[in-house]
């Protein structure tokens, strides 16, 4: 800043604004979304710190953290610390094992928090299913019936909703029984899918 007389004479001074520090808010964002839950890929996660008049807040520390029930799942690096730059963003990478939508909330002192949920998904590389039959020794009368249910999960368990599956038998058994839905069903939420089977030919089957 400088004053001015009119004869030219003249003097400056520095004058410094800070950001208003009672006012701060917190800001959050994901790299990547969704995030496949393999502990492997990874998302980073900045938090923008400012005042309400977009001022930038240096030099100030942000915790990230997950909800306590799914926390052991994942790994937030730098132990989910990290410290402002000059532009008021911190940032540290999370990745983890569970799918689902998870809120990640960014803290500071003074209980100046922002939130933001994060998805992550089944790993498909490592899809597997497991077949249950809900009732064995069923009599083959084609009336008596059991229902064969497919669990369908990734190698962490996370299950794979909305995933078709198949049923069949042997090809020189197949035209004794019936696979209910034409023998092909969705998987649910849990990742389980479900067919009935009926038939008139005794025997074991695999």
């Amino acid at each position: 800043m400088t004053a001015t007389l009119d004869n030219g004479d003249s003097m400056q001074q520095t004058v410094t604004y800070v950001p208003n520090v009672a006012n701060a808010e917190i800001t959050l964002a994901a790299s990547k979304d969704p995030v496949i839950a393999d502990n492997n890929d990874l998302t980073t996660l900045t938090a923008t710190v400012a005042d309400t008049e977009g001022n930038a807040i240096a030099n100030t520390e942000v915790t990230f953290t997950l909800p306590e029930d799914v926390r052991a799942n994942f790994t937030l690096s730098d132990g989910g610390k990290a410290i402002t730059d000059t532009e008021g963003k911190a940032k540290v990478t999370l990745k983890g094992i569970k799918a689902g939508a998870h809120t990640v909330t960014a803290s500071m002192a003074g209980s100046k928090s922002g939130q933001l949920v994060v998805n992550f998904t089944a790993d498909t590389l490592t899809a597997q299913v497991n077949l249950n039959v809900t009732e064995d020794n069923f009599i083959a009368n084609n009336i008596g019936m059991t229902k064969l249910q497919a669990t369908v999960t990734d190698g962490n368990g996370n299950p794979f909703a909305n995933e078709a599956v198949t049923f069949t038998l042997p090809a020189d058994v197949s035209a004794s029984f019936t696979l209910g839905q034409g023998g092909s069903a969705i998987t649910d939420i849990n990742g389980k899918a479900e067919v009935t089977l009926s038939g008139t030919k005794s025997g074991t089957y695999p």
